[in-house]
């Protein structure tokens, strides 16, 4: 019996170590992903009417906490915070005017100010693809 509960203890200790180390060894999702995207359609619609948003890329980062727009275009630096993350190419966000959501690279955004709505539709491409 006494032989049993110590290769139970053994076993036990091993185990848990054994968890440990895969932990330590898988891919951290908290690294940043880079996304490059091109924009296919962006309208501004108000009570007068609807707009074409001229401007074509813009990148942005994802971690697992929220995603960064980069500095330039349309979205100049905005932070939005996760909602649902899953993996970098499958997540939404949102803040309380915006939603994003992100799908193997497909790109929606909505954001509503006021007495208008933006809406982005575009495909990206992960960084490391270049």
């Amino acid at each position: 019996m006494m032989t049993e509960d110590r290769t139970m203890r053994q076993w036990g200790t091993s185990a848990a170590f054994g968890l440990v180390l895969c932990t330590v060894a898988l891919p951290s999702w908290a690294d940043e992903k880079e996304w490059f995207c091109e924009v296919r359609s962006a309208v501004r619609a108000t009570l007068e009417g609807t707009e074409d948003v001229n401007f074509k890329k813009f990148k942005m980062n994802v971690s697992e906490n929220e995603v960064q727009f980069g500095p330039s275009g349309l979205f100049h630096g905005q932070r939005l915070e996760m909602d649902e993350f899953v993996r970098p190419s499958r997540f939404e966000a949102s803040d309380p005017r915006t939603k994003l959501s992100f799908r193997e690279g497909s790109f929606q955004f909505a954001r509503v100010i006021a007495a208008s709505v933006l809406g982005v539709s575009a495909q990206c491409r992960d960084s490391a693809a270049q």
